[in-house]
């Protein structure tokens, strides 16, 4: 994943596409998490996502949205992380993306969950 963030940085801004753009966005949000630093996979998953919003990459938009919905659940901002999951779960079940929609339809039970098991 860094190799891919550090080749897209050193490309000219012309060369970069949007695709590359939130690609590198993307992972570079998850080796922030991987490192401790929320705030920094946060700022990093956002930017992708307005990446891919405007090219309109839904696939990849619904992977983004499930990764950032994952993070703001882990630090208690299920709120938060509910309408983004939400879409995400819509966009995979029209694209039929079963392992994804799992995925998805995880974070869901844990937002729909307060920490004591019960159902909000």
């Amino acid at each position: 994943m860094e190799r891919l963030i550090v080749f897209v940085d050193e490309l000219t801004p012309a060369r970069r596409s949007p695709v590359l753009r939130a690609g590198a966005a993307r992972f570079a949000g998850l080796l922030a998490l991987q490192r401790g630093e929320a705030k920094a996979a946060d700022e990093r998953l956002l930017s992708a996502l307005r990446e891919l919003r405007e090219i309109e990459a839904p696939y990849l938009l619904g992977q983004v949205l499930v990764e950032r919905a994952e993070l703001l659940a882990s630090v208690g901002r299920d709120d938060d992380a509910a309408p983004l999951v939400a879409e995400a779960t819509a966009i995979f079940e029209r694209l039929r993306a079963t392992p994804w929609l799992e995925r998805a339809r995880a974070v869901t039970a844990h937002v729909a969950t307060d920490p004591a098991g019960s159902v909000r």
